[in-house]
């Protein structure tokens, strides 16, 4: 029991001396456009506030003209690329170097290979893709064991194989978000976490903490720990956020599901290496979402 004590107060110091960082070091921001207006829209205010509070360039990437044959059979009318640079020009006037508009000629082109060839020439930190991708495409509809081909293979290739984050967008919401939930499924955590809860969130919003059943009894100390310190780093700050730490451990479908009386939350995640099919266990948990979900990809 005392090496215990003795590992808790090590952890603790360590945690002290380092530093959870109040920023993010987000560079290049890639947004994925389906024919959804208003989770369009709500992309577009998320550009404005993270061009706010990062230092962030951002590309647009319209990737559903690659189902436009089944658009027209749907009598869909799909944008074309140069309406759809008019309108960003339009609503980002002024910001000056703030967007890329990014397009892979060929249309009958998958929309996750228009992601990866971007995402092979460029540094990419964060990515925003609507869930479903688009309503109309059969591959792309949310199922039980699925959220469509296209998040699938983003959450598999992208968020777990190249350590980049997701911000899932099933419907529009107000943007700063008020209500943010976080699942930790390991002690183990990004120590710029702050620095993205910051860029999403404003001042009196509230943040409640629950924890894994993954999440050892051990670990829960540690836990607790690193909360608190991210507790006093926004008291000296003067940041009016309520952080609140829920007893009880709870599964990722659980926590996926539940069912919220502030319409605009946001549900807050990560990936975890060490949990054989991963992958399969966040796409069949974020089946069950009614809210848009942040996943950070594992730091181990």
């Amino acid at each position: 029991m005392d090496d215990f004590e003795n590992s808790i107060k090590k952890f603790q110091e360590i945690f002290k001396k380092s530093k959870i960082s109040d920023e993010t070091d987000i560079k290049n921001i890639l947004l994925v456009l389906d024919e959804t207006k208003d989770r369009e829209d709500f992309i577009f205010n998320l550009v404005e506030q993270l061009n706010e509070r990062t230092n962030a360039s951002f590309i647009f990437l319209l990737a559903v003209r690659g189902y436009r044959s089944q658009a027209k059979a749907a009598d869909i009318d799909l944008e074309t690329l140069p309406e759809l640079i008019t309108r960003i020009k339009k609503r980002f006037s002024g910001e000056k170097e703030l967007f890329n508009v990014a397009l892979i000629p060929d249309d009958k082109e998958t929309p996750f290979n228009r992601m990866k060839e971007i995402i092979q020439k460029r540094r990419i930190d964060l990515i925003v893709i609507p869930t479903p991708f688009t309503l109309f495409a059969q591959e792309e509809k949310q199922e039980m064991a699925s959220i469509g081909t296209t998040v699938d293979q983003v959450i598999t290739e992208h968020l777990l194989k190249r350590r980049i984050p997701i911000y899932l967008v099933i419907k529009a919401q107000k943007t700063p978000v008020k209500d943010i939930k976080v699942l930790i499924r390991s002690s183990i955590f990004q120590n710029d976490f702050l620095g993205w809860l910051i860029a999403l969130i404003e001042d009196n919003a509230q943040i409640d903490v629950f924890y894994s059943s993954l999440v050892e009894e051990r670990e829960l100390k540690r836990m607790e720990i690193y909360f608190n310190i991210i507790k006093e780093r926004l008291e000296e700050d003067n940041r009016k956020i309520e952080l609140r730490l829920n007893q009880g451990p709870i599964y990722l479908k659980d926590f996926c599901s539940i069912i919220e009386k502030e319409p605009d939350s946001l549900i807050v995640f990560q990936a975890m290496t060490k949990i054989e099919n991963d992958a399969e266990i966040i796409t069949t948990s974020l089946c069950l979402q009614n809210t848009n979900a942040l996943i950070f990809p594992p730091t181990e």
